[in-house]
């Protein structure tokens, strides 16, 4: 059985499709974006869990060996960044 579909039917499966055209295409840009982005040399990037509630986002971060005064967070327009300095050890004893 063939269901026929008026206009408006085809405008709305049309704009669908765009719609989800438009965001594989962003998805697609916002990945070259951050491929482009230099690496500074001896930058470190922890593990970093994401979960989404009804009413808050929570961010995990594994950050051994960093205090909680070592830690700057920001947040502008959309973007969290949180920034730190992860101090080397010495190892062995100077003389």
């Amino acid at each position: 059985m063939v269901k026929s579909v008026g206009a408006a039917g085809l405008e709305r499966i049309e704009l669908k499709r765009l719609t989800e055209r438009i965001g594989r295409l962003f998805s697609v840009l916002q990945e070259a974006a951050e491929a482009q982005v230099p690496t500074i040399a001896g930058a470190w990037t922890p593990p970093v869990d994401l979960c989404e509630t009804g009413n808050a986002i929570c961010v995990r971060i594994e950050l051994p060996g960093v205090t909680t005064s070592q830690i700057k967070i920001g947040l502008h327009s959309n973007k969290l960044r949180i920034c730190g300095e992860k101090k080397k050890r010495r190892s062995g004893s100077e003389s």
